[in-house]
């Protein structure tokens, strides 16, 4: 559904399917932080964050955003199937996406404090065989 929603707002800044994508990830933020999943909960506060902006007009559905937001998923399914090879992978590639969402949708002083809070709490644990 999410991707669906992506790819149909490339080009076309439909409000209701932003309104729809916000939704959907707030879900995957709350869910996350309901089950203690910090990591998770952080990388979609972000996404969260940039599809805000989308919705509030401040940036548009550009092929850039769109792409960010398109491995934002990816980035997010990976962690909660735990599909990373190991931790570095997995804090190369959340890193990678979190700063490309901040070229779009930059932290203030507080939530850059919060996040780096947060990154420090392992949650990563390789999946079993």
């Amino acid at each position: 559904m999410v991707s669906d929603c992506l790819i149909s707002l490339e080009g076309n800044n439909n409000p209701e399917e932003i309104n729809r994508l916000f939704r959907a990830i707030h879900t995957v933020k709350g869910s996350a932080a309901q089950v203690g999943l910090k990591r998770l909960g952080a990388i979609a506060h972000r996404v969260e964050d940039l599809i805000g902006r989308l919705r509030d007009g401040e940036i548009d559905p550009s092929p850039a955003v769109v792409d960010i937001c398109l491995e934002s998923v990816d980035v997010l399914k990976r962690s909660l199937h735990r599909q990373w090879a190991d931790e570095s992978e997995m804090r190369a590639g959340v890193d990678s996406l979190l700063n490309r969402i901040a070229e779009f949708a930059p932290l203030d002083s507080e939530e850059a404090f919060a996040e780096a809070q947060n990154s420090s709490e392992a949650e990563f644990a390789p999946a079993q065989p």
